[in-house]
């Protein structure tokens, strides 16, 4: 699949007249990559390539193996990479640190979700969810598949409930783990 998808990528790109080549997440990062690095190869340096990593790999969710591997691939593709999308400070910081990218060529742009509606309505939030004025609140809202954590926060969280007794944790999300990780929620309170 992988082969494929390269190969369709580098027609693509040696067919059309793209000013710029956004590569968005790891498996088309790398993909869309390699075929623009070819395309310049043959003799064309005109298109600029953008690469806007999802979530990182270079901490050992995937093993110490893939995520060394990652880690010499990153610099590779970081040499035919011309700037960096990022949506956080530490984001940028890592890549630079793992001298997989250059800081001068990276554009921090924070995620789009803004949490001031909410903590303006705290009250308003609380009562519609019917949650105590003073409780202590931990919250997760994404994606509930694997490699998330989602096995790991809950676990986590019995430390946090153990120290404080008004602890709540408030999960949002849908996937393929949400069935789990309600069983593990309830066999955990």
């Amino acid at each position: 699949a992988w082969w494929r998808a390269y190969r369709a990528l580098k027609r693509v790109i040696s067919e059309g007249s793209y000013d710029i080549i956004h590569a968005y997440g790891w498996d088309m990062g790398v993909l869309a990559r390699l075929a623009a690095r070819l395309w310049r190869k043959n003799g064309s340096s005109a298109r600029r390539v953008i690469y806007q990593p999802l979530g990182q790999r270079f901490h050992g969710a995937y093993g110490r193996g893939i995520s060394w591997m990652v880690e010499r691939l990153e610099r590779q593709l970081g040499r035919w990479t011309d700037a960096w999308v990022v949506d956080a400070d530490p984001v940028a910081y890592e890549y630079v640190s793992r001298r997989a990218g250059l800081y001068e060529k990276t554009a921090v742009i924070p995620q789009g979700i803004s949490v001031e509606p909410a903590l303006q309505d705290a009250a308003g939030v609380r009562d519609r969810l019917s949650l105590p004025e003073d409780g202590f609140y931990l919250g997760y809202w994404g994606p509930l598949r694997e490699k998330r954590g989602l096995e790991d926060l809950l676990q986590a969280a019995q430390s946090v409930f153990a120290a404080r007794g008004d602890a709540r944790l408030i999960v949002a999300g849908e996937g393929t783990l949400r069935a789990a990780s309600e069983a593990l929620a309830k066999q955990l309170s």
